[in-house]
């Protein structure tokens, strides 16, 4: 297990370093593999009463776990095949972080009187996301126990998406019955998620202390939650080419993803975007980008990333409709006024057409130069989104992979800003009332 540990170490700090650091990582991660499956995944039961016994068993399931989401992570980053699959794990969730770290044995059984310990396994756990009808969250899981399941979640769309054959698909190539059955999944997660923060508050209120509920992981994980959002509701290519570790070469890959295809989903999604953005914006980007970003972890990193690019995708594809194409629909007027009203605080304002956002039409141009006109204006305010997000990578960060995500969102607003020919694709799905 030791052995397990300090490769698993050294893996999840190489896959963030320089190209040739992250080679050596990517090289290591067969060798983890294997050595965890040969650990076996068959764990015994955390009901001892013998604290040593309770936290080897513990100690390893959860280095086998956080294996597992290290291999995910690899997955959302360089869009690998993940190496170890959910349906491969009988372990049991991680108990509370109060039971595990606790130094001795008497404060262990204190603990145990204050939380219920009840072994719930990942399998189990992730079959009632997805039952019909819902069963509800399990009870009593722990901060890790949703990280974990979220993991599962996004685990389980990547491997939908490339077994799927549906690509005229507005969700991605998925089915309408696979999108629900996640959907309920993302809810039934949310649900638990929000039982565990208020019981952590709570206890968080009678102790006194004032910290983030669920800490780090907890934050973590609602980053992860909304990166499973929005890849479930859109055909977002998850490519980025972040192994090159070139700015130009990443820029580049940003530019050529597809635009979209309009539907009630993806408005979905990109309410999830705004929404991130607006909380940033809230803060005070420069702020957040100078003095938090060093409290980041690349999950934040990789939902930031995403969300502007989702954006960006989103605006060009409402600049890329022609005169004779679907005009945007009201939920896109009005995400688009909440993004206007939102970057109208920051540097980065950009005036657009009140036509377009929802305001009454003004008289004088053709439908012609007006639909020309909107898309100069949205490829603004595209633009204008990219920088923004690349502001909160320019702090400092222990990942220099950080600050290369940053120059290619910048080096992709600089593409955008130059006018290219490309065929209108700002299409409507078909059936788009179904989404």
């Amino acid at each position: 297990m030791e052995t397990i540990q300090a490769l698993l170490l050294l893996f999840a700090v190489g896959l963030w370093g320089a190209k040739a650091i992250l080679r050596e990582a990517l090289s290591l991660q067969s060798l983890l593999a294997l050595l965890v499956r040969e650990e076996g995944f068959l764990s015994e039961s955390t009901q001892t009463a013998d604290w040593e016994a309770w936290v080897r068993i513990e100690g390893a399931n959860r280095t086998k776990l956080v294996s597992y989401c290290f291999f995910n992570l690899c997955s959302i980053a360089y869009n690998m095949p993940p190496l170890l699959l959910t349906s491969e794990l009988n372990l049991i969730l991680p108990h509370s972080a109060k039971l595990w770290r606790a130094e001795t044995a008497w404060q262990w059984q204190e603990a145990r009187q204050s939380f219920p310990s009840m072994d719930i396994s990942l399998q189990d756990a992730f079959s009632r996301l997805f039952s019909r009808p819902p069963q509800g969250p399990p009870a009593y899981m722990s901060s890790l126990g949703n990280y974990i399941l979220i993991h599962a979640i996004l685990q389980h769309i990547f491997l939908l998406k490339q077994t799927s054959f549906n690509s005229v698909s507005p969700f991605g190539g998925l089915r309408q019955d696979d999108v629900e059955d996640c959907f309920q999944a993302l809810r039934v997660w949310q649900m638990s998620f929000e039982q565990h923060q208020a019981r952590v508050t709570e206890g968080s209120h009678q102790n006194g202390t004032d910290v983030l509920p669920g800490g780090p992981v907890a934050y973590n994980s609602t980053a992860l939650w909304r990166l499973a959002s929005i890849r479930l509701y859109t055909d977002l290519s998850p490519s980025r080419t972040l192994e090159t570790r070139d700015a130009g070469q990443i820029a580049q890959a940003f530019h050529d993803a597809p635009y979209l295809i309009r539907s009630v989903r993806l408005n979905r999604a990109v309410f999830q975007a705004i929404h991130a953005l607006s909380m940033l914006v809230k803060v005070g980007v420069n702020y957040v980008a100078r003095r938090k970003s060093s409290e980041w972890s690349m999950q934040h990193s990789l939902c930031n990333l995403e969300c502007a690019i989702l954006l960006s995708k989103w605006l060009m594809t409402l600049a890329s409709i022609g005169p004779t194409g679907a005009p945007p629909e009201p939920d896109e007027r009005n995400l688009l006024e909440m993004l206007r009203h939102m970057l109208d605080e920051t540097e980065f304002a950009v005036p657009i057409d009140p036509s377009l956002s929802g305001g009454v039409p003004g008289h004088g141009p053709s439908s012609m130069d007006m639909a020309a006109n909107d898309g100069t204006k949205l490829r603004q305010l595209a633009v204008a989104v990219i920088r923004l997000w690349a502001e909160t990578f320019k702090g400092s960060h222990i990942f220099d992979i950080v600050k290369v995500i940053g120059a290619g969102l910048e080096g992709y607003a600089d593409l955008i800003e130059k006018p290219r020919d490309r065929t209108p694709l700002g299409r409507m799905a078909s059936n788009a009332g179904l989404g």
